[in-house]
């Protein structure tokens, strides 16, 4: 899943999500540089969640500046 600023629809859902009933699954979740609590709840539920795989991304303007 991508999120940005999305922690509200996280607390709401992805309990929901990581407690499925298939025998083998992972959820990865990309933040595209958050800047509300997402990160931080993200990094709390990663803990009891062995199948939440959280990549970070941050913003790089240097890479908005070239083609």
């Amino acid at each position: 899943m991508y999120v940005k600023n999305n922690v509200i629809d996280l607390k709401e859902n992805l309990e929901y999500i990581l407690n499925q009933n298939h025998p083998k699954f992972e959820v990865i979740i990309v933040d595209n540089a958050s800047f509300d609590d997402t990160m931080d709840y993200l990094s709390d539920i990663q803990k009891r969640y062995n199948n939440l795989k959280v990549v970070p991304v941050e913003n790089n303007e240097a890479f908005w500046g070239n083609r």
